[in-house]
């Protein structure tokens, strides 16, 4: 099956498909460009770049999207017997959590990454403490890409943080049990526009941070993303289409973070 994965994600942008990252993009991502959400919910340049925005814009969408039938619950709605994909989003949901602030999505996903790895269980306000003292989080403006990983490596587990990624490094990561957490557009993902011919429309950037656990494909051969959400209180083994993912994700430079599955060096 792992195989049969890599091969319909080589399909996917391959001619026969018709797709490519390009057809999503709007502008190539500057990685010398910072972004923050104001007071007013706009998006504009900053010398950080979030990953988090605004409560009240959070529950907006959040509100739509629940709504949708197209961003599904695996465990709901699908059979998680018949996973065959790679990753393990299974084992991966015990240790989702929702987010008590409303700017440490990248917080808590490292916090989950973690105890994924260790067994051992953080606590959000101490971390995100630890994050801002150090300049790695805002409690107003949340994380910068180019901070995502700080806090797992800080307690010993070794990250690889890169821009201009693809699903197939995504998914030859989860292959290997190591742990994925990418920025996105949060829009994009909760709730996903298509135009005419089924391509999924930009939207404004709300930049969200998610825990990438798995990838497979449904009865039709359409690559799913599997996420653990913090963003939402239902986003435990959230499964995505590959098209709004790949969408939401370009917005931030195709940006993600590997972290190795091996124990720590540090001690907590």
């Amino acid at each position: 099956m792992v195989d049969d994965i890599f091969s319909v994600i080589d399909d996917w942008f391959g001619d026969n498909q018709g797709l490519t990252v390009d057809d999503y993009k709007i502008s190539e991502f500057d990685h010398s460009d910072n972004f923050h959400f104001d007071n007013n919910s706009k998006f504009e340049n900053h010398e950080q770049s979030p990953l988090d925005y605004n409560s009240f814009q959070m529950l907006e969408i959040a509100h739509n999207f629940l709504e949708r039938s197209d961003y599904l619950n695996l465990e709901s709605h699908g059979d998680t017997s018949q996973f065959h994909g790679v990753g393990n989003p299974l084992e991966d949901a015990k240790f989702w959590q929702e987010q008590a602030g409303s700017s440490s999505c990248a917080i808590v996903a490292q916090m989950g990454v973690y105890q994924s790895i260790t067994g051992i269980e953080l606590p959000e306000d101490a971390v995100c403490k630890i994050a801002e003292i150090n300049g790695w989080f805002d409690p107003n403006s949340g994380t910068s890409p180019d901070a995502l990983g700080k806090i797992l490596n800080v307690f010993g587990v070794t990250i690889k943080n890169q821009y201009d990624a693809s699903l197939n490094e995504i998914a030859q990561a989860l292959e290997k049990g190591d742990k994925v957490i990418v920025a996105l557009d949060a829009h994009e993902i909760w709730n996903p526009l298509r135009d005419g011919d089924g391509k999924p429309i930009e939207q404004e950037d709300g930049g969200h941070a998610v825990w990438v656990t798995g990838m497979d494909q449904d009865a039709d051969g359409n690559i799913k993303i599997i996420l653990n959400d913090s963003g939402i209180s239902d986003g435990r083994m959230k499964v995505v289409d590959a098209a709004d993912f790949v969408n939401a994700w370009d917005d931030f430079g195709n940006h993600l973070v590997i972290a190795k599955n091996t124990n720590p060096s540090a001690i907590v």
